[in-house]
């Protein structure tokens, strides 16, 4: 159960996706950020327990069961995105 972050594809659409404050769990999808401040969790029995940051703010990567993201903004007015894509 290991999360490794990805360079973020250019050609990502985020029109419809959702912004932060969010909170993704895994189920072997790809995820894909931008602009986000972002957390990596392992999911416990009764809550999550810290794992890492992730020091990249545009991002993607497979998130396996047991693991959750949660985003968050950088700061200031801007709003991150962030889109789940297909299980893999």
């Amino acid at each position: 159960m290991a999360f490794t972050e990805q360079d973020l594809d250019e050609a990502i659409d985020f029109k419809n996706a959702s912004n932060t404050p969010h909170r993704v769990y895994g189920k072997g999808q790809m995820v894909y950020w931008k602009s986000c401040k972002t957390t990596l969790m392992k999911i416990g029995v009764d809550d999550l327990e810290f794992l890492r940051d992730i020091k990249m703010h545009d991002g993607k990567g497979k998130l396996d069961f047991g693991l959750a993201l949660v985003f968050g903004t950088l700061g200031g007015n801007k709003v991150g995105m962030v889109k789940e894509g297909p299980y893999i």
